[in-house]
């Protein structure tokens, strides 16, 4: 997956340096999980939305904005977590999702 930063901010006037690093910081946290735990992170629409990136857990659905460091679950409420550290809080939650809780006890 190869984030396309200039069709990502043509379409609004951004400061050129801190977008770039954003998409460089968190194409490197996509690299991360994907390496890691299997994540596949893609672009849900490219033609009209080039500066949308999105991953799918189980059923939970994360849309990203790398240029602006930001994510959000799919249709829940509440603000996108802002910076790589919340982004990063975000997938590990849905990540802790797939853990299965169930064992058996055993009791003495």
């Amino acid at each position: 997956m190869e984030y396309n930063w200039e069709a990502a901010t043509a379409w609004k006037e951004m400061d050129f340096e801190t977008e770039t690093l954003s998409c460089f910081a968190m194409d490197d946290m996509f690299n991360y999980y994907k390496s890691k735990h299997g994540l596949q992170f893609y672009f849900p629409n490219y033609d009209a939305a080039p500066w949308q990136v999105q991953c799918k857990i189980n059923d939970t659905v994360i849309n990203f904005w790398p240029h602006k460091k930001k994510a959000h679950i799919e249709y829940t409420p509440g603000p996108a977590a802002e910076g790589i550290g919340a982004v990063q809080e975000l997938i590990n939650k849905a990540l802790a999702s797939l853990v299965d809780d169930d064992f058996n006890v055993i009791d003495d």
